[in-house]
């Protein structure tokens, strides 16, 4: 069988006209327009982002948020805005232990009353001498005999309405030592130096009214200083352990004075040796430290 050979037709090859050639080249252009305004223009118009930021635009300002809708907020959000930590970190702590030496004045206790005479009454009444006197004596504790004191102290105050004056004077025997007693008595004066006693209402020509003054030494607070003193007061009671507790008018050998039922609470006074001084109502005197459990 004859192979039949096939006849390529001849390359041809066509130019385009000139005419053609400028059809083609706007074509072109038009495309190119359409793509600028798709994809350039139109989101710089609208301020659409279709793409990432480019590298080193991130100094551009962030758009800012849509604000959130007022049912939104927080109740108080609007009148009240947050504190700032800096704010929040130098705010005192009013519960901090304060780093200043504290006197704490309790209020004042009528001691004794007298007429113009001298002579000295039964009945005081009322002298409302606290607002006066407390504020100046709370200042004894920038006395310089106070620095660093802890501890009780009662002072009079003697105040003679006739001759306008007031003085200090020691209420009751201190455990204190007498030159740091003395100190604080001179400071208590000059504290209350100025004092305007014209504007008391009053019955009588003299008073003698007590203050205690409790010092605190620097970072302990008046709840600590309670705390101690409730301490105190229930180490220094006991109970009767035994069936029958003799009380001796001096420690060991002494004479019997009482005979305290078991279950009855005594206060401590003292304790020499082996034997506590205790007080029951009217009764005081020496007891071994067995029979009250110690």
């Amino acid at each position: 069988m004859a192979l039949l050979a096939r006849k390529d037709k001849p390359l041809q090859v066509e130019l385009p006209s000139a005419k053609d050639d400028r059809a083609l080249t706007s074509k072109v252009g038009l495309v190119a327009a359409l793509g600028f305004i798709v994809g350039v223009a139109w989101p710089r118009v609208f301020g659409v982002e279709v793409g990432p930021d480019a590298p080193g635009s991130g100094d551009k300002a962030p758009a800012a948020a849509p604000a959130a809708p007022q049912s939104a907020k927080a109740p108080g959000s609007a009148s009240e805005p947050e504190p700032s930590a800096a704010t929040s970190a130098t705010e005192p702590d009013d519960a901090a232990p304060s780093n200043k030496q504290t006197a704490v004045v309790g209020d004042g206790t009528i001691r004794s009353c007298k007429n113009k005479k001298g002579d000295k009454l039964d009945e005081c009444g009322k002298l409302a001498l606290d607002r006066l006197v407390k504020p100046r004596l709370a200042e004894l504790s920038s006395c310089p005999s106070a620095i660093g004191l802890e501890g009780k102290l009662k002072l009079g105050i003697a105040v003679n309405f006739d001759k306008n004056d007031v003085v200090v004077v020691e209420d009751e025997k201190s455990s204190l030592p007498s030159s740091t007693v003395r100190g604080v008595m001179s400071c208590a004066g000059k504290e209350l130096e100025g004092i305007e006693l014209d504007k008391l209402t009053h019955t009588h020509a003299r008073y003698t009214v007590a203050y205690e003054i409790s010092f605190l030494p620097p970072g302990q607070t008046p709840e600590d200083a309670a705390a101690k003193n409730d301490e105190k007061e229930s180490a220094a009671k006991a109970t009767v352990t035994w069936e029958k507790a003799l009380v001796r008018e001096t420690e060991k050998e002494g004479k019997v004075i009482a005979r305290l039922p078991q279950g009855t609470r005594v206060k401590i006074l003292e304790e020499k040796d082996d034997w506590f001084k205790i007080e029951s109502g009217k009764t005081k005197g020496w007891v071994y430290r067995q029979a009250i459990g110690k």
